[in-house]
């Protein structure tokens, strides 16, 4: 099933909010599996803002983030 993926901003700073308040739901899950299983995969255990910003500025790894926290969120509901 593919996912479609739509950004308000192309803004890199937007993306890198985004990405940080994405990392703080799925790190504050019950079951740590989402985030073992795969967050982990797309954005690093212990991420700083540098590995934000990385991600934010490749529209591939951004756009792997979003869908796979879309996929983590569908699983976790």
């Amino acid at each position: 099933m593919e996912l479609n993926v739509f950004y308000a901003s192309e803004d890199i700073n937007e993306r890198v909010y985004l990405l940080e308040c994405m990392n703080n739901v799925v790190i504050n899950l019950v079951d740590e599996s989402f985030y073992y299983d795969s967050w982990v995969l797309v954005v690093p255990d212990g991420a700083d803002k540098d590995d934000f910003i990385t991600i934010a500025e490749d529209d591939t790894l951004f756009d792997l983030a979003c869908k796979t926290f879309m996929k983590i969120m569908k699983k976790a509901c």
